[in-house]
């Protein structure tokens, strides 16, 4: 992979003088993808892969991504009993054409997984003891662990010219431990923070990050306080509270990514086949509309006691408009800079996990200095003043790209 971070689409009115940026384009017999990099003639090549060895390593990534959440979220229906037998109060504990489709396996995998986790522990906590969940951990990952011994590896040395197709491996050849070029360096380990120099990953990255720590470990941080102790919930009506979390995450996605492919493509089609990443932009004002709607209707109906219907049909509306930004976005900054995709994904990884926490620990002193109103109202408020620069990136994104368009090592630093 190309150690840089390029403009790979070019700006529908620059289209004539880049014609070299485009990378698919419409024929009148319909659409022909070309993909980047084109697939090698070695059989070996990941690009030549069957489409069940394709499907398996996706699904792979997406139980692996699912798992780290669903972890994570496993304490959250369970945290009173938790709190007890640890003797402290609760409050001491606390390809392009179909990439948007493709990339939304993933991101609902991740999407859901902290739902189920919420929704298995109540019940697991309630009738078995909360240590079972993390027994129920354990196991997961230790099969998951094992699953990984029959994942093939993706990394491939591409060769240009060959001169002779080799012969395919067999399935062990396949599976065995590969030796690759290259070195682990100092810079490895800061380099993808050097992608947030570019603004069509670094505000997608703020954006989500932040209304993700909002929505959802907002919404799960306060399950054990305001369903425990305000409605009187146990473990295991905390633990069903997530399935409106559950349904608006799978209600959401296909207004996502097989959306955003459809929006893409119909906007090729409108400019004689041609694409830029920009065009996959309309598919998220949807989820930037709702974000504050939902996250509004959490607040105000913790805060006055409404019916518990109430703030699950504000989760709900939360999530559904959280999975439809979570897959545009991401799948928009892949598009911007393919070739450092791995240093996209990780910064996005990054952004999550850093805005996430400091939601989650701060949660619930937080609501009970200013209340849910408040504290779920100012959420709303950024969420919209993060969503600006997006709206200034659908406009002007792609002349943005074409001046920042040189290598990381060349970038200032």
């Amino acid at each position: 992979m190309e150690d840089t971070l390029k403009p790979t689409i070019t700006h529908a009115e620059d289209i004539g003088a880049k014609n070299e940026a485009i990378n698919t384009e419409l024929s009148s017999g319909g659409e022909q993808p070309q993909l980047q990099p084109r697939p090698s003639a070695d059989p070996n090549d990941p690009l030549n892969w069957s489409l069940a060895e394709k499907r398996f390593t996706l699904i792979m990534a997406a139980l692996m991504v699912f798992n780290a959440a669903f972890d994570a979220a496993s304490p959250a229906a369970g945290f009173n009993s938790q709190a007890k037998d640890f003797g402290v109060p609760v409050p001491d504990m606390l390809s392009s054409i179909e990439r948007g489709k493709r990339m939304g396996v993933w991101t609902l995998f991740f999407g859901i997984s902290p739902y189920v986790s919420v929704l298995i522990d109540g019940i697991i906590t309630t009738y078995a003891s909360w240590q079972w969940m993390q027994w129920l951990n354990f196991i997961l990952w230790g099969v998951l662990i094992f699953l990984c011994l029959f994942m093939q590896e993706t990394l491939y040395h591409r060769q240009v010219g060959m001169q002779s197709i080799p012969p395919k491996d067999s399935f062990f050849q396949r599976i065995k431990l590969k030796k690759f070029d290259g070195s682990l360096t100092l810079r490895s380990f800061y380099k993808p923070l050097l992608a947030a120099w570019y603004p069509s990953i670094f505000f997608p990255t703020i954006y989500y990050g932040n209304i993700y720590g909002f929505g959802i470990f907002g919404s799960l941080g306060v399950l054990p306080f305001a369903f425990g102790e305000g409605y009187g919930f146990n473990a295991v009506g905390q633990g069903l509270v997530a399935i409106s979390l559950l349904l608006g995450t799978i209600c959401g996605e296909p207004l996502a990514g097989a959306f955003s492919d459809w929006i893409v493509r119909r906007a090729a089609k409108q400019l004689g086949g041609q694409r830029y990443p920009e065009q996959r932009l309309p598919a998220i004002w949807l989820g930037v509309s709702l974000t504050p709607v939902g996250l509004v209707i959490i607040g105000c109906t913790l805060h006055y006691e409404f019916h518990w219907i109430g703030p699950c049909i504000g989760m709900f509306i939360t999530s559904f408009a959280i999975q439809i930004v979570s897959t545009v976005a991401f799948t928009y900054s892949m598009d911007c800079y393919d070739y450092a995709a791995d240093d996209v994904s990780l910064l996005y990884t990054f952004g999550r996990q850093i805005f996430s926490f400091y939601v989650a620990f701060y949660i619930h002193p937080y609501v009970t200095r200013v209340g849910y109103a408040w504290a779920f109202g100012i959420y709303a408020i950024i969420s919209g003043c993060l969503a600006v620069p997006l709206i200034i990136l659908s406009f002007h994104g792609t002349r943005i790209r074409i001046r920042l368009g040189h290598t990381m090592e060349e970038r200032p630093h």
